[in-house]
């Protein structure tokens, strides 16, 4: 997984990835102005990570993000995404209403498919009213997002 952070928190993430150029690439480490490798600096991350890929009971509400740049109405989705407990989902349509327009369930999924963070904000737990998985934007597709869910109810 690649990860890029502040020293506010959190910038970018990707999920796993087949090598180091990949997870470069998903990052879009060229639209940072200064980047420095630091493998150690993420340490506490990486065990959670690793705990998580392996249990998937490792929870993120508490990693520190720093995504201010983003939409209001994104920004509200997110946070409100990172309350949805492992091993469960919502729906767009609750995720609306719980940012506080419950006919925006367009822009809920439009919100979740711009997560710059997935994993941290579990976009994935995000499904249709019908219970539906609905889009999932990360390579991968409705597949893996299928595959995280079934990973995290067993």
């Amino acid at each position: 997984m690649g990860v890029i952070a502040s020293d506010h928190g959190l910038i970018r993430t990707t999920l796993p990835q087949t090598s180091t150029k990949n997870c470069i690439r998903m990052m879009r480490v060229n639209s940072y102005k200064s980047i420095t490798m630091s493998h150690g600096r993420f340490s506490a991350l990486k065990h959670k990570l690793e705990e998580y890929f392996l249990t998937g009971a490792s929870t993120f509400h508490n990693e520190p993000i720093d995504i201010n740049n983003a939409p209001p109405f994104h920004l509200a989705a997110w946070k409100v995404c990172r309350s949805i407990p492992n091993g469960q989902t919502r729906s767009y349509k609750w995720l609306a209403s719980m940012v506080g327009n419950p006919k925006a369930s367009r822009a809920a999924g439009q919100s979740m498919a711009n997560n710059r963070l997935p994993i941290i904000i579990p976009c994935h737990r995000v499904i249709r009213s019908d219970s539906t998985l609905g889009g999932f934007s990360s390579p991968g597709g409705i597949k893996l997002k299928k595959k995280l869910l079934d990973f995290e109810k067993n």
